[in-house]
Formats: C-alpha cells, structure tokens, sequence
C-alpha cells in the first residue's frame, strides 16, 4: 500500500498541531481503505463482489501466466433460487446465499479467488489446479452443501449448476473471457438437468 516517512535533516519537536496534522492523515487513510473495502465487498456474503472478484482474479491470472501455473475458473449458478426466493422469501434466500458463502470459505483455499457476481451467480478462480480436480472440488462443495443445509432449512434443497473453464496459455488470458466461456458451459450443464 505504502508508507509515509518524515524525516528532515535537522532534528525538531513535533507540536500538537503536527501530532494533530498526523492523526487527521491517518483517519483520512482509513476512511479511504473502508471505502475500498466496501466498494469491492459483497455486503450479504462478505465475499468480493464482481468488481473485486475480477480485480484479485486479474492479478491471480497475471501471476499464473508468469510462473507458468495451471488455474480453472468454476462458474456456479444457484438452481431454482427465484423459486425459493418467491415461495419462502427474501429471508430465506438471503440464508442460501450466506450459506453458499460459507460453504465456499471452508472448501475452497485462501489463495483461491471467490466472488459472488450478482444474484445467485459466484465464481472462483483456482491457482495451481487443473480441470479434473476443479471437478473433484465442486463435488465437495456438492456435499457440503447438502450437508449444511439438511434438515435446517425444511421445504427446499440448495443445489448449483456449474461450468469450469481450465485456462488455455495460448489464448488471451483475461478473467472476463474466463468468466464468458465458464458461463457458457454452466449453461450447457443447467441445460442437461
């Protein structure tokens, strides 16, 4: 982020105007960092948002391409959301939302990218790992999810479909042209059931 450094060539006695001057800076940074913070933070799932999902994947994907490391990006699409949302509420929506959130912390590593998109629609971006294991990792999140919401949320099952697009190091590596090709393939998996 950086630093700030006050140093002069003379030595001097700092004064409660510069004491003050100090601390108003400080505060000014810290407004500026929530503000940050806020505007790339999803504020039901605090997860990153769209805009801060493709910001940390950007530089995920940057960092793969230069080390030559393998990343998938999963798109997953909740299925049947506007059903639960129509027939049990906003409430119980908001709690399959937050519920998916957490599922996705616990599975998923740290240096993994997630992101709710909108909606009922989230990414993740998954350095270091090829197609076949993004699988064997939805899966997971599979039963998680299955898991975690049975028995405690009676009348409806919280289920996804999802596409996984494993990066191609001869094609134009952007995290939206990954996001576009996942999208389709989640479609083409929603499709099929």
């Amino acid at each position: 982020m950086g630093t700030l450094c006050i140093a002069d060539y003379k030595p001097r006695i700092f004064t409660t105007e510069d004491y003050q001057a100090l601390k108003d800076l400080a505060e000014l940074v810290e407004s500026e960092l929530v503000a940050v913070q806020l505007a790339t933070l999803d504020e039901l799932t605090k997860i990153s948002n769209r805009r801060g999902f493709i910001f940390l994947a950007q530089k995920s994907l940057n960092l793969c391409v230069r080390q030559n490391i393998s990343a998938s990006l999963i798109f997953i699409d909740l299925d049947n959301f506007k059903e639960i949302n129509d027939t049990f509420g906003h409430t119980a929506a908001d709690n399959v939302l937050m519920g998916l959130a957490v599922q996705l912390k616990i599975i998923f590593r740290d240096s993994d990218v997630l992101g709710r998109l909108g909606g009922d629609e989230f990414a993740i971006l998954l350095v270091g790992t090829a197609s076949e294991k993004a699988h064997e990792t939805i899966e997971r999140l599979r039963q998680s999810l299955a898991s975690f919401f049975a028995g405690k949320y009676p009348g409806y099952t919280v289920s996804f479909s999802a596409g996984v697009k494993t990066i191609d190091f001869n094609q134009e590596l952007s995290v939206e042209n990954l996001l576009s090709h996942a999208d389709i393939l989640m479609y083409q998996n929603k499709s099929k059931k």
